[in-house]
């Protein structure tokens, strides 16, 4: 049997931290070594790594524990990646699940067609709706490529996926200048290099809880989520472009709606100017007119209302300043 590496970090989630470590426990493959990295945490997270060390051990897991000082969730994936001595590698978050039979059905189904990597569906918690995540297992990752991801028409959480060592690390680091939205960035060009296959069941539960990096509440906090998505974005293709695998048109489709959201939030808080070099860039950067027309008769929109001293209404919060996800 092959030795998995669960690569898992922590920051401030002590409370927390236990009932992940229970699930990696609770897996029935083995051998199974647990990649643990507190990322910095000033409080109780320490004595709590230190019982659950002991806990594993005595459940035929490898503890493999380390602190470092903060730097981030793609500073800490780096630094268990560099640690994990499996011969295939899973991500696991300290506030998320995997049910008992995930990895052992992930290992054997890429036993069985010899893939590189392997994903499934995750059950998405928020505060108010529960839903799968992608929506249909038709929507998973399947095959080489990145096109399907990019244009968001097949997907999977980094929670879900396993993947051979000698792959991951010839893909390479997490982008640790990337505070969100490094995971997109990771599995765009682990799709260049892996050849995916998938299990079409929820095999885990993504929540989405308090202090999570995708977490926002008001227009400042939404703008600079906006401009990490757009560095993702633009990265990606440079790091990406020269491989066979890559799609310039699914990437430019996926900078039209990115850019669509953007000019949008500018729009709301009345920012006309912002929104105008926005929908530029967008075209500039080779994004199909006819999938900015949402964008474009906002604008239009927008530039009649600011006449009569008005803006667009968010339509959800109605008050720019009201925004949070």
């Amino acid at each position: 049997m092959s030795l998995v590496s669960v690569v898992m970090c922590t920051y401030r989630r002590p409370h927390l931290l236990p009932r992940a470590v229970d699930c990696v426990i609770a897996q029935t493959h083995r051998p199974l070594e647990l990649v643990l990295t507190d990322d910095g945490s000033e409080d109780d997270t320490p004595r709590v790594m230190e019982e659950l060390a002991g806990k594993c051990g005595a459940t035929g897991v490898s503890a493999n524990f380390a602190m470092k000082p903060n730097g981030g969730v793609a500073s800490a994936r780096n630094a268990g990646m560099g640690r994990a001595r499996g011969d295939y590698v899973a991500f696991l978050d300290d506030d998320d699940t995997w049910q008992p039979q995930k990895i052992s059905k992930q290992m054997a189904e890429l036993e069985r067609c010899g893939a590189d990597a392997c994903c499934c569906q995750f059950l998405q918690v928020r505060e108010k709706d529960e839903r799968h995540m992608p929506p249909s297992p038709d929507q998973l990752l399947r095959g080489r490529g990145p096109s399907a991801y990019i244009t968001r028409s097949a997907d999977a959480h980094i929670n879900s996926i396993v993947v051979k060592s000698e792959v991951a690390r010839r893909v390479g680091p997490f982008d640790e200048t990337l505070r969100v939205y490094e995971d997109f960035d990771w599995i765009v060009r682990l799709l260049c290099e892996a050849d995916f296959t998938c299990v079409p069941e929820v095999l885990g539960r993504y929540e989405y809880t308090a202090g999570s990096l995708f977490k926002f509440k008001g227009y400042e906090q939404l703008l600079s989520r906006d401009e990490m998505q757009e560095k993702a974005v633009l990265g990606v293709r440079e790091k990406c472009r020269a491989k066979s695998t890559w799609d310039d048109s699914a990437w430019q489709t996926r900078v039209a709606q990115d850019f669509d959201q953007f000019i949008k939030h500018r729009l709301y808080a009345g920012e006309l100017g912002a929104a105008r070099l926005l929908y530029d860039r967008a075209l500039s950067l080779g994004a199909s007119p006819k999938l900015l027309q949402g964008a474009r008769r906002k604008m239009r929109k927008a530039w009649w209302l600011s006449l009569l001293g008005l803006r667009l209404k968010h339509p959800k919060f109605g008050q720019i300043v009201q925004v949070k996800g």
